[in-house]
């Protein structure tokens, strides 16, 4: 789904502007790249607290920015007490969570005590709770909704993915492939054009895209 441009939170409107969105979708990255080390064997998914933890902090900042909070030398849990004043009911949620889970980061990152799996199967809900339950909450925005697809930064296969996502939705599969499909190949001559002779499949840095483009121009 598209990211919505306006939202609506507490007495007023704000808008998420390009650069806002950009960095939500990389929060977003991260929370994700996160999630797929928590569910490595022991002690590989040890990382994981480290890129959640990055990914939390990044929010916040940008939460603070948001809300227009600046002190010098935030540390991490000092946001909740400058932030929840500025948003509606009792402000971020998950503070206790996000404490046992900057105790872990830590632990890990100075005295090398990896936490079980029990405690980052736990550390995941916690993050992804945090996310689902603050996002909405500052930006105005479902985290549900905030797309990947922010972060493609070729206008035009940004805008096919786009319409491919609207697609999917509707269960419109065959037409979701085609701007895929049209995306990809424009995404492959954009990088050409920024640095031809970088991309190579084997035989031909462009009979892909081109094949493509013309593929996608009979079925548009």
């Amino acid at each position: 789904m598209e990211v919505i441009r306006h939202t609506q939170y507490g007495n007023g409107k704000k808008m998420l502007d390009e650069s806002v969105t950009e960095r939500l979708a990389f929060i977003k990255y991260m929370y994700k790249v996160a999630v797929e080390l928590s569910e490595r064997p022991e002690p590989l998914s040890s990382a994981s607290i480290l890129t959640f933890h990055d990914a939390i902090e990044l929010f916040l900042q940008l939460a603070s920015e948001r809300l227009d909070v600046s002190k010098n030398e935030i540390s991490f849990m000092t946001y909740w007490d400058l932030l929840s004043p500025k948003l509606p009911n009792s402000g971020l949620t998950q503070k206790e969570s996000m404490r046992k889970l900057n105790n872990a980061r830590s632990s890990l990152k100075h005295y090398g005590t990896s936490p079980s799996k029990l405690s980052i199967e736990a550390f995941r809900a916690g993050a992804t709770n945090f996310f689902e339950e603050n996002t909405p909450l500052v930006f105005g925005i479902e985290f549900s909704d905030l797309s990947l697809i922010e972060l493609v930064q070729c206008i035009d296969a940004k805008t096919n993915l786009k319409e491919a996502e609207k697609h999917l939705k509707e269960n419109k599969i065959e037409d979701a492939l085609d701007k895929v499909a049209l995306a990809f190949a424009q995404l492959i001559d954009d990088y050409e054009n920024r640095k031809p002779g970088r991309f190579f499949f084997g035989e031909s840095t462009n009979f892909l895209g081109s094949s493509l483009k013309n593929d996608s121009a009979v079925l548009t």
